[in-house]
C-alpha cells in the first residue's frame, strides 16, 4: 500500500514563531525552508529545524537561501517558484508528469504526487506566513502551479506567540471544480448550508465533499451516546464556500437563459430524447450501447484504500493499473448500478480475475436493500444498518452497497468518497 508523506515548505522571514503552530496542527513529516541569505546569516534556521524535528518527530529538510539582490527583484516570482520546484523534485524524485493530471469536462485536478523509488504519495503544503509579501505571493502562485495547498498562521496581536490557527486556502482549481455544480445543488447548500450529510441528494452530497476537499466546508460524525460506535454525519459549509457558491450562482443568473437555470433547457432535454445512445457524441467512457449514459460516478477505489495488511491485493492492483468504479448508468427510464474495475492505462482492457469481475445492480431501493442484506458481512452493526434501510434514500442505498461490495473484496473507506468522479460526465436525472 502506498505510503502518504506530507512536505511542508515554509516562507521564513524574521519572525519564526508561526511555523511551529503550522508543523503542529497540519499533517507534517518533512519541512524545508525558503528564506533570504541575509535571514540565514542571522538566524540559527538548523539548529531550528532540528528542534521542530525532536519536538514534532518531523523530518529536518534543506534550508533554501535567495539572495537579496533577486529577492526583491522583478524576477523574484520565478526564483520563488524555481526553489519550490527543485523541493518538490527533490522529494518525489520525479519529473513534472508526476502530477498526474486529470480532465472532468474541461476541469483540472491534480492528484497528490508519488515518489517513484519507494511509491510514497507525497502531499505539498506551502506556508507564507513568514517573508516578505512578495515572497507570499509568490508562494501562493507556486501552491496554485504544483496543486500545493497554501496556508497562513492567523495569530492574535499581543497574544501568546505559540498560539495561532492555519488557515488552508482553497487552491486555484476552485471556482472550476465548482463552476461544473449543478445549479439545483447550489440552490440546496445555499438554502441549507449546514445538516446532515445524508439528507440532501446525490447531487448536493457530491458537491459538500468537493467543498470538503478544497477546504470550503467541513464534515465530521456526531456520535450517538445511547449507541455507542453510531452516530450521523452532518456538514457545514464555511463562509467562504458560501460566498463562493453565490457568486457562482450570480453569475449564472447574469449569463444564463431562464430555462437553463433550473436545470437542462427544453431543447437540450429534447435533443436528448431523440439521440439514441448508440449515437452520443462525448467521452468513450460516458456511453455505451448496451448500458447507455453514465450519469454519475459513485466511488473510486485504488491502492490507497488497500490496508497495509492486504499484500496480495495491492500486488494486483498495481500489475494490472487497477481502479475500482462504483458508477450509476441509465438507458430510457432504466438505471444500473454498475460495479467494476479498469486499467487505468488501458481502459479498453480489463483484468482477466473473477476476484475483479463486473456486477451490475437494476436500481430499485427493494433490489438494493436485498443486496445489502446479501453482502453483510458477520457482526456487521446492524443498528447502523437498519437506519440506512429504513431512510430508504436511494443514493445511501447505492453507495453502502457499493462500499459493502469494496470492503468484501478488502478495501477499506475513510469517512467521504474523496475518489467521487462527480462532474466529469452525465446530468442530473430529471
Amino acid at each position: 500500500m502506498p505510503e502518504i508523506k506530507n512536505v511542508h515548505i515554509l516562507m521564513m522571514g524574521r519572525d519564526p514563531g508561526h511555523a511551529k503552530i503550522g508543523l503542529q496542527k497540519l499533517e507534517c513529516d518533512v519541512v524545508h525552508i525558503i528564506t533570504s541569505d541575509e535571514m540565514a546569516e542571522e538566524m540559527d534556521h538548523k539548529s531550528m529545524m532540528e528542534e521542530w524535528a525532536s519536538d514534532l518527530g518531523i523530518e529536518a529538510g534543506g534550508i533554501h537561501t535567495i539572495p537579496n539582490s533577486e529577492l526583491f527583484s522583478a524576477a523574484a516570482t520565478g526564483i520563488v517558484v524555481a526553489v519550490v520546484l527543485s523541493i518538490i523534485r527533490h522529494e518525489t524524485n520525479r519529473p513534472l508528469m508526476h502530477l498526474g493530471s486529470r480532465h472532468e469536462e474541461g476541469v483540472h485536478v491534480d492528484h497528490p504526487t508519488r515518489k517513484k523509488d519507494d511509491d510514497v504519495i507525497c502531499g505539498f503544503f506551502i506556508g507564507f506566513t513568514g517573508g516578505t509579501n512578495l515572497m507570499a505571493g509568490a508562494a501562493v502562485h507556486a501552491a496554485n502551479l504544483f496543486s500545493a495547498k497554501p496556508y497562513y498562521i492567523a495569530r492574535v496581536p499581543d497574544g501568546d506567540p505559540d498560539e495561532g490557527e492555519p488557515i488552508v486556502l482553497a487552491p486555484m482549481n476552485a471556482t472550476a471544480l465548482l463552476s461544473a455544480a449543478p445549479n439545483e445543488a447550489i440552490k440546496d447548500l445555499l438554502q441549507h448550508p449546514k445538516g446532515r450529510l445524508f439528507s440532501r441528494d446525490i447531487e448536493t452530497y457530491i458537491l459538500i465533499t468537493r467543498l470538503d476537499y478544497l477546504h470550503l466546508a467541513s464534515t465530521d460524525k456526531l456520535e450517538d451516546p445511547e449507541f455507542p460506535g453510531s452516530g450521523r454525519w452532518v456538514y457545514d459549509v464555511s463562509e467562504e464556500g458560501t460566498l463562493l457558491l453565490e457568486i457562482i450562482a450570480e453569475r449564472r443568473r447574469l449569463t444564463e437563459p431562464p430555462e437553463r437555470q433550473g436545470g437542462d433547457s427544453e431543447e437540450e432535454s429534447g435533443a436528448k430524447e431523440k439521440v439514441d445512445s448508440e449515437e452520443v457524441d462525448g467521452p468513450p467512457d460516458s456511453s455505451d450501447p448496451k448500458m447507455g449514459d453514465l450519469t454519475d460516478t459513485l466511488l473510486t477505489v485504488t491502492q490507497e484504500q488497500v490496508p497495509a495488511r492486504n499484500e496480495l491485493l495491492a500486488v494486483l492492483m498495481e500489475r494490472w493499473n487497477l481502479e475500482g468504479r462504483a458508477e450509476v448508468w441509465q438507458r430510457d427510464d432504466k438505471r444500473t448500478l454498475r460495479i467494476y474495475f479498469v486499467n487505468t492505462e488501458d481502459e479498453s482492457s480489463k483484468p482477466n480475475l473473477y476476484k475483479f469481475h463486473e456486477e451490475k445492480i437494476k436500481v430499485e431501493n427493494d433490489l438494493l436493500v436485498k443486496e445489502i442484506l446479501d453482502s453483510l458481512p458477520y457482526r456487521r452493526d446492524e443498528d447502523a444498518v437498519a437506519r440506512i434501510i429504513s431512510g430508504d434514500n436511494e443514493f445511501e442505498l447505492m453507495i453502502y452497497l457499493a462500499k459493502l461490495k469494496f470492503e468484501r473484496m478488502g478495501f477499506s473507506f475513510g469517512p467521504s468518497p474523496r475518489g467521487s468522479g462527480w462532474g466529469r460526465t452525465g446530468k442530473k436525472r430529471a
